[in-house]
């Protein structure tokens, strides 16, 4: 199945995140949170704001045929990221904090080693 193919590869690319965020002093929170809605990659915490990240992992040899990883982060996919961060936040009494939507684009080689990370704070 191709879902069971593409699974390593998100995985490695929400590790290289998590790892990002934590060298730039965040607090994991929470890696694959789910509920009936769907799913958040990362949340982590700094300085009292929440970030809610989605991150987009693609292999190095696949570039050309599906585009960068971020070009894949739809209206739809944006819309349900921010319907789970609501349930997320009702759910573990954080309805008063700060929050924003952050992406991660990861690239990885057929070892699953980061070629490229990008990042972007308050994306959506």
């Amino acid at each position: 199945m191709i879902g069971d193919r593409r699974r390593p590869l998100g995985a490695a690319g929400e590790k290289a995140v998590a790892a990002y965020l934590e060298d730039r002093g965040y607090e994991i929170l929470a890696v694959n949170w789910r509920c009936r809605i769907g799913e958040i990659d990362v949340i982590a915490a700094k300085d009292g704001t929440i970030a809610f990240v989605e991150v987009r992992s693609r292999s190095a040899r696949t570039l050309g045929a599906f585009g960068a990883p971020l070009e894949s982060v739809t209206p739809k996919k944006r819309s349900k990221v921010r319907r789970v961060a609501e349930a997320y936040l009702q759910q573990t009494s954080s309805a008063a904090a700060r929050f924003r939507f952050d992406c991660a684009g990861v690239v990885l080689d057929g070892e699953g080693i980061v070629v490229s990370l990008d990042y972007i704070e308050d994306a959506f």
